[in-house]
């Protein structure tokens, strides 16, 4: 196992956007109002917030380097792609947006289960502190937004702090819900997304459109939708197009957050990822196949053919639902580390190198970097030493932007290292 002493730099991504929404402006037109007319708990909006005018942004708390170049990469990306007038101001100048890196556990203390939160209202966290709780993110009241603070954890991973500062700012400045069937989004909590998408910026060119403002009703967005998207995105044709599909529903949601994010016994989310498998077979295909993927992911390390089976449920979905190449990559991912912990070399670098191309697009070093110590790790296996030192090199690289702490990455190192060299298995996977 190399030593810190010889690790290579970190790896860093450059700045392309990634693919943009391909589906049309009757669809864009009702993921736009349901994203801003409703917070993720399902209270709704009753109108139209944005900063209005030129928008200034400053930062507080300790910044590095590499967050203050990932900063400023993004805020070109929004003025670019999203016509957003914003710029970056030193204090003690006001601003109409503070990011702030605080401790974890302050955090914590405002939405115990999030990584990082924005908050309407605030200058920055003693203002915060200082605000009535009676007032706190009080989105529902809202005429226009004035102020508001994202609050980002100061010892997060470089990764983790770009992509609170993609999600964050976007909610910041517009749509504030999340919803599980837009695959194409970071307004969506699967995490395949990690920074904005084209189709996040469309949403955005949106909100700051010289037809709209805010106090704007829903229905008076919505009367105004269709010239906008005609004008601005004149490839979607609005005429010719069929709406969104449905929201994913109620049953499936509430089993969904139950096997990913609660606090439950093992036995009780696995009861919960079976029931989405059960509402999601009517529904739209990504739905059935993130229940299947949740699934495979609880079931690794409990029942190794089980979790194979519905990994490779949800790649065969995924592999037949349009622009879904993103999360079929992050089966493959999984599957890699199937298919070498049980000795199929082949299929783990056949499915790595097939995954790899979309991981890196997606600019996502934490799954890239496992890419490649998978990689590595079966190169080893074949006795491929040189080119398994090489893969391992890159993937230090890249894990150093997306895990961070040394001694995480020595034990993701080691994990892989540990499996076990079997015999191939029959069949591919």
């Amino acid at each position: 196992m190399p030593t810190t002493e010889t690790w290579p730099a970190m790896q860093r991504f450059e700045n392309s956007p990634p693919p943009g929404p391909t589906r049309s402006n009757r669809a864009l037109a009702e993921d736009f109002l349901n994203l801003s007319f409703q917070l993720e708990n399902g209270e709704t909006l009753p109108v139209m917030t944005r900063l209005e005018g030129p928008i200034t942004l400053r930062t507080a708390g300790p910044v590095s380097a590499v967050t203050r170049s990932d900063l400023s990469a993004l805020l070109h990306r929004i003025r670019a792609e999203a016509g957003v007038s914003i710029t970056e101001v030193t204090p003690p100048q006001p601003a109409n947006i503070t990011v702030e890196f605080v401790p974890a556990s302050a955090v914590q203390r405002i939405v115990p289960s999030a990584v990082c939160v924005v908050v309407p209202g605030v200058s920055g966290w003693q203002e915060y502190q200082r605000q009535n709780r009676a007032d706190r993110g009080a989105w529902t009241r809202l005429q226009k937004r004035e102020t508001l603070s994202v609050f980002v954890p100061q010892n997060l991973a470089p990764q983790d702090i770009r992509d609170c500062l993609h999600e964050e700012l976007a909610q910041a400045l517009g749509p504030v819900n999340d919803m599980w069937h837009l695959q194409d989004s970071v307004f969506n909590d699967d995490n395949f997304h990690v920074v904005l998408t084209r189709f996040d910026m469309l949403m955005l060119r949106i909100t700051y459109d010289r037809a709209l403002r805010s106090g704007l009703t829903r229905a008076q967005v919505a009367a105004r939708l269709p010239a906008i998207l005609e004008r601005i995105n004149p490839e979607g044709s609005y005429s010719a197009g069929r709406g969104q599909p449905g929201q994913a529903p109620a049953r499936w949601r509430d089993a969904i957050e139950t096997a990913l994010y609660s606090t439950a016994p093992a036995r009780k989310r696995l009861a919960a990822a079976q029931d989405a498998i059960a509402a999601a077979q009517t529904q739209e295909p990504q739905l059935l196949a993130f229940a299947h993927y949740v699934q495979g992911r609880l079931l690794a390390g409990r029942d190794g053919q089980a979790s194979l089976n519905a990994l490779l449920n949800a790649g065969k979905i995924y592999d037949q639902t349009p622009g879904a190449q993103l999360q079929a990559a992050h089966v493959a991912h999984r599957l890699a580390f199937e298919a070498l912990k049980a000795g199929n070399t082949q299929d783990a670098i056949r499915l790595i190198d097939g995954a790899r191309p979309i991981i890196e697009k997606a600019q996502n070093a934490i799954v890239l970097s496992s890419l490649l110590m998978l990689k590595a790790q079966a190169f080893e296996y074949e006795g491929r030493l040189a080119e398994a030192q090489t893969q391992r090199q890159a993937a230090i690289g890249w894990a150093l932007y997306g895990i961070g702490d040394p001694a995480t990455i020595n034990r993701r190192l080691r994990d892989i290292a540990s499996l076990p060299p079997a015999r191939p298995a029959n069949g591919e996977i």
